[in-house]
């Protein structure tokens, strides 16, 4: 199928100069039909899938180590990051809900 400029700039949630950009530097490729200029879909798709960035895998373990470099223990780590994430954090007086 071929797709507009306009097309498939409302596909991606980006300006339609945002996708002459890609075209005209090749990042995108296009056919000309007269003065218009398409984009086949599945380049489209290939063009998606050449920027897909992969997740964000989280830590699987507690940094054990102070901000100074010395060696802190397990229990202790744990009691300081509960003691930030808990809610009635009563030392900045604010409630934390989450990042």
């Amino acid at each position: 199928m071929l797709l507009s400029m306009i097309t498939t700039s409302k596909m991606l949630c980006v300006h339609v100069n945002t996708v002459r950009r890609w075209v005209k530097d090749g990042s995108i490729p296009h056919v000309r039909l007269g003065k218009r200029k398409m984009i086949i879909s599945q380049d489209l798709e290939t063009f998606i899938n050449k920027n897909r960035v992969p997740p964000i895998t989280p830590p699987t373990e507690i940094s054990t180590y102070s901000q100074d470099g010395e060696k802190v223990d397990e229990e202790s780590a744990a009691q300081t990051l509960y003691d930030v994430l808990k809610p009635d954090n009563e030392e900045n007086g604010k409630v934390v809900t989450g990042f």
